[in-house]
């Protein structure tokens, strides 16, 4: 996708589903007129390799989405700059706040769920939805309903 952020991220309570939009980023990159070293995509929600322009796939819109559960749980962005090279500084050289500091009832799992979803290496982060998916459920004790339509 390129571009995991809150905007993008729409909820229907009709049918109690989520959906991903905007893929404009995704089929940018897709086109072969991409360069390599551009770097596209909403800056506080981009990944270290994202940021740097190195070769993405992924489990860079795994951090992308670790970023906005942070923000979507705690109600503040795990990193942040006054500037694009103070924020481009803390997403490829800081750790990211302990989520239970900043919302005491958030369970203790959490921690190491966005340890490996901010991990700045990729291999260090989980390497498929399905595996944060397990994560996040294991340590929230929720049911999941699969996905059975055809897209």
């Amino acid at each position: 996708h390129r571009d995991i952020k809150p905007a993008n991220i729409m909820y229907n309570e009709i049918d109690n589903s989520v959906k991903v939009t905007d893929f404009g980023i995704a089929r940018i990159t897709a086109s072969s007129r991409t360069k390599t070293g551009v770097v596209l995509g909403t800056p506080s929600y981009m990944s270290p390799e994202q940021l740097a322009a190195r070769h993405v796939d992924g489990r860079s819109d795994l951090f992308s989405f670790g970023v906005t559960l942070f923000e979507l749980l705690t109600g503040k962005q795990p990193f942040t700059g006054d500037s694009m090279a103070a924020l481009m500084y803390q997403i490829a050289n800081t750790k990211h706040p302990d989520p239970a500091r900043l919302r005491a009832d958030l369970p203790g799992c959490l921690r190491a769920v966005f340890d490996r979803l901010l991990h700045k290496k990729p291999d260090r982060r989980y390497q498929t939805g399905e595996d944060a998916q397990q994560a996040l459920v294991k340590c929230l004790g929720l049911a999941v309903e699969k996905e059975t339509k055809t897209r």
